[in-house]
C-alpha cells in the first residue's frame, strides 16, 4: 500500500474515530473537552483527505517554506536565542532543581 492510500486510510479512520468520540462524549459523558478533542480529529481528517497528494505549486511552496525559516531566524535572534538551551537552574539557587529534590 503506497502512502497516499495508506494516509487515506489513516485519516478516514481518524474521521470515524472522532465522530464517534464528539458524539459519545457530547450525549453521554457531557464533556466539552473531549468534544472538542472529537471535532478537531474529524477536521484534521477532513483536511488531509482534502489535500493534494502533491503540490500543483511546488515552487511557490519552497518560497513559502524558505520566507518562514527566515521568520522564524529573526524572531530568534531578535530575543537573543544564538546558544541552544542546555536546562533550566532554580531561581535562587546554583543548583540543578533535580538534585535540589534528592537532598
Amino acid at each position: 500500500m503506497d502512502l497516499p492510500q495508506r494516509a487515506k486510510l489513516i485519516a478516514a479512520t481518524l474521521g470515524v474515530w472522532g465522530a464517534a468520540l464528539a458524539a459519545y462524549s457530547y450525549w453521554v459523558l457531557g464533556s466539552v473537552p473531549l468534544t472538542a478533542l472529537g471535532v478537531g480529529a474529524v477536521i484534521v481528517a477532513a483536511s488531509v483527505l482534502s489535500t493534494y497528494e502533491e503540490s500543483p505549486y511546488p515552487e511557490a511552496a519552497r518560497v513559502l517554506l524558505e520566507a518562514y525559516a527566515a521568520n522564524v531566524a529573526r524572531l530568534l535572534e531578535e530575543f537573543g536565542a544564538s546558544e541552544p538551551a542546555s536546562g533550566l537552574r532554580a531561581r535562587g539557587s546554583g543548583r540543578d532543581p533535580a538534585q535540589r529534590q534528592a537532598s
